[in-house]
Formats: C-alpha cells, structure tokens, sequence
C-alpha cells in the first residue's frame, strides 16, 4: 500500500463517522419535529371533539311535550323536534306521549308525527 492510499483511506475511515453523526442528528431533529406535530393533532381533535364518533340516532318511544314536539334519540340523548326532516323514508311506530298517557304514531328516524 502506498502512502497515498494510506492517506486515502484514513480519510474515508474518518469520515464514516462523521456521515454517520450527521445523519443520526438528523433523525433525531425529524424525530422531535414528529412529536410536535403529533401533539398539535391531538390538541386539535380534542378542541373540535373529532375523536367522538357521530351517533346514528335511534329515537325512542316516547314524544315529549314541548313547544314544538320533541323525540329523544336512545343512544346519545339528542331531542329532534317533530317532523323537522322531510325527505325521510318514514318507519312509523307507536309512541307514549310523555304526561298525557296517549299513544301517537312517530318516525324513528325522523320523528315526524303521523
């Protein structure tokens, strides 16, 4: 081996690491670039409540007397007024009316009165 591919070779033995260093910095700044954002995702899901999945209403039988009517969904508790949904493919069922002890007939999708 000659001295200048002596000198060769150490110098590519030298820069190995150095590659190597500057490279592991590298990830390691893409790594904490990562966790920032990861953090800001999570911060916006929780503002806009998105990490709670929408509720396919499942209305009771029971129509509260309100002004206007109301139908409470089963699963999430939401109270759609009477009737406020016209282009439902209507599935009627017969519900108590709250306080009076009457039975109507109510979408249960919908809650439209019939």
């Amino acid at each position: 081996m000659t001295n200048t591919e002596y000198e060769k070779a150490s110098v590519e033995a030298a820069l190995g690491p150095r590659k190597l260093a500057a490279v592991d910095a590298k990830i390691t700044e893409t790594e904490q670039a990562l966790v920032y954002l990861l953090h800001q995702r999570r911060e916006i899901v929780n503002q806009y409540d998105l990490n709670k999945p929408k509720c396919e209403h499942e209305f009771g039988n029971e129509l509260l007397l309100s002004h206007p009517p109301k139908i409470k969904c089963n699963r999430c508790g939401y109270l759609k007024t009477i009737g406020s949904m016209a282009a439902c493919q209507h599935d009627f069922e017969s519900v108590n009316i709250v306080g009076l002890g009457c039975v109507s007939s109510v979408c249960r999708k919908c809650g439209a009165a019939k």
